[in-house]
């Protein structure tokens, strides 16, 4: 019987329609060119779950990209904003349904220290409310669950800073060529990633560690896939995932990998061939360490040299790998029944 019977949402068709997403958020980043005339250096991203993460993603891209690494980025999950906010900041709200409680707040609060305001959504409150003030509104197209949408939340983002002068001319050639490798790679990986047999890596691996609680460990360099394989493990499996970052991990929590309780854990160290000289000899040890302690664990190391189709990768791989986990556990990967449960109390 096909674990596909469980998908009631069809999250399938979602998945290995992607790389269509990726093609549409672009075309959308196209017609951006011009639309604000000033991009500033100092942006803060307002959002919350998947509305959040292509924010996310633009942070730690850029940090990671020579000619936009001087683009200051501040993604803001909460009511509110922090203080040091003035009108020198561009504020930008990202909610997918356009009707996210705390990034509307977070908009009101951030309208009264700066008046540079973009959003992107499907419509609701948000475009309405961008709309009353005419502040500029991305447009793009519902009907998914906001985490399955980070095509839609990254890519139109890329493009504005991309076209409107404030990523540099070596930033934006580096960008286009990723653009167009990742697209390859996608509909190449699609076809799979979403086969139900021993032929798909991500069906392998989630058979392997779908009993066990994931935790994730990664360089700074791909904090935002670590959060996402998190994020996706914690909604599509209904799995608690954890996670940290090396070196920080380095300095407290593994300390406590010998202990008893973690034989319940399947440890991921998400990577690439190009890790920093001292962040590779960490992962080493910690691999030795994992081993050592007959830890489960696998190493997910990627080998493309630019940036931008490592992050997909990985956002395929723990998409699907988390999609075909929630299967075997018998859980349908689109159920958010607490999360849809704590939205009606809190109304």
């Amino acid at each position: 019987m096909s674990l596909l019977q469980s998908d009631k949402s069809n999250l399938y068709k979602v998945l290995k329609d992607f790389p269509k997403q990726i093609e549409e958020a672009c075309r959308i980043g196209e017609t951006l060119s011009g639309k604000i005339k000033i991009v500033p250096n100092k942006v803060l991203i307002l959002g919350m779950g998947g509305s959040a993460i292509g924010g996310d993603l633009l942070r730690n891209y850029f940090a990671n990209l020579d000619g936009a690494n001087h683009i200051q980025i501040v993604v803001n999950r909460d009511y509110d904003v922090p203080n040091y906010i003035d009108s020198s900041w561009l504020i930008i709200a990202s909610s997918y349904s356009g009707n996210t409680e705390e990034t509307l707040s977070a908009l009101k609060n951030a309208e009264l220290k700066s008046k540079n305001i973009i959003g992107i959504t499907t419509g609701g409150k948000l475009e309405n409310y961008l709309n009353t003030f005419n502040y500029p509104v991305i447009k793009v197209p519902g009907g998914l669950q906001p985490r399955a949408a980070i095509a839609y939340s990254f890519f139109p983002l890329l493009y504005l800073f991309m076209l409107n002068g404030a990523v540099k001319e070596n930033g934006i050639t580096e960008i286009a060529t990723s653009i167009n490798k990742t697209l390859e790679l996608v509909n190449k990986k699609v076809e799979v990633f979403s086969l139900e047999s021993e032929e798909n890596e991500t069906y392998i691996i989630a058979r392997n560690m779908f009993e066990y609680l994931p935790v994730v460990y990664s360089s700074a360099k791909y904090e935002v896939a670590n959060l996402r394989w998190r994020g996706q493990f914690q909604e599509n499996s209904n799995i608690p995932a954890f996670g940290s970052v090396l070196p920080e991990m380095n300095h407290n929590e593994i300390n406590s990998l010998d202990h008893s309780k973690l034989k319940e854990c399947y440890f991921f160290i998400l990577k690439d061939t190009y890790e920093q000289e001292r962040i590779e000899k960490r992962f080493s040890f910690l691999k030795d360490l994992l081993k050592r302690n007959k830890h489960k664990y696998a190493v997910v190391e990627l080998n493309d040299k630019h940036l931008l189709v490592n992050y997909f990768e990985f956002i395929q791989l723990a998409d699907w790998i988390s999609f075909w986990a929630g299967l075997m556990r018998g859980a349908d990967p689109s159920e958010i029944k607490n999360i849809i449960d704590l939205k009606e109390y809190m109304s």
